[in-house]
């Protein structure tokens, strides 16, 4: 969420209903602007230590909403910044240990990152095609990318560790990423830093380089921003058959029945 600017109906309900509000966000602003709203603000920022396991991190905050709402007669609410269910590992923990402690768990949709660079890249993906990685995993069991069609690789700012860390980078830190992704991509690619704006004042942020500079950029790089590796032109022809198909009425009197739709009706 952009503040508390891109809070769905639904989602601006179930936080008013809710007695407290567990935030995950590093701004104050947003913390003042739930509080103001809602009431009771619970920060979770301070789960976050120097040099300790994220998977430890996680694990705490979902002890403490878990038990807060085992022990409310009201509702409690966890607020993330993007989509509960995307790059926020606590939720399915929730979900699950919220359950088998007889609590009910509503998850809500919400605007993710990727809703918003879709807006600050100019991408349909409709068009396009899609991949997306969490960097760490990519690396991790090696997946191949498909270098015509447009990647989404999230969180590139942790990438090499699974600690927490608010220490600078190094520039050693991309290099086994750009190594990795020029078995796909010329030196010469440019690839895109890309981070969605996460407070009504601010703008997304873009920042684009040939991916063999990557190391130069290793102060730039936050682990919130994503890495858009656009694609490779593609030479490959498409299919003129199928391509015929598509716009052909003999063609779609094949594919279908000649059954007419039923008319509305109100009955």
């Amino acid at each position: 969420m952009v503040g508390c600017n891109q809070l769905t109906d639904e989602v601006d309900v179930a936080l008013d209903r809710s007695d407290r509000i567990f935030l995950l966000h590093p701004h104050d602003i947003v913390a003042e602007a739930l509080s103001d709203r809602f009431g009771a603000v619970v920060r979770l920022g301070s789960e976050y230590e120097e040099g300790r396991p994220r998977a430890e991190t996680y694990d705490s905050i979902v002890d403490r909403v878990v038990s807060a709402a085992a022990d409310a007669d009201s509702p409690v609410a966890l607020a993330t910044y993007g989509h509960p269910t995307v790059g926020v590992t606590p939720t399915d923990d929730i979900v699950r240990r919220g359950e088998a402690a007889g609590v009910d768990v509503d998850v809500r949709p919400g605007i993710s990152s990727l809703d918003a660079m879709y807006v600050d890249l100019g991408l349909n993906p409709f068009e396009t095609g899609l991949q997306m990685f969490e960097v760490n995993d990519l690396l991790l069991r090696e997946l191949p990318l498909t270098p015509s069609v447009p990647a989404f690789l999230f969180q590139v700012g942790t990438v090499g560790s699974r600690l927490y860390t608010a220490r600078p980078n190094a520039p050693e830190r991309f290099t086994r990423l750009r190594r990795y992704l020029e078995r796909f991509y010329p030196p010469t690619h440019e690839v895109s830093l890309v981070r969605a704006a996460t407070l009504p004042f601010e703008s997304g942020d873009v920042q684009t380089f040939e991916l063999s500079a990557f190391e130069s950029m290793a102060a730039e790089v936050h682990p919130s921003h994503t890495l858009y590796v656009p694609p490779v032109r593609s030479e490959a022809a498409p299919n003129e058959e199928y391509r015929d198909d598509l716009y052909s009425r003999a063609h779609l009197d094949e594919i279908t029945a000649d059954d007419e739709f039923p008319a509305d009706s109100d009955e």
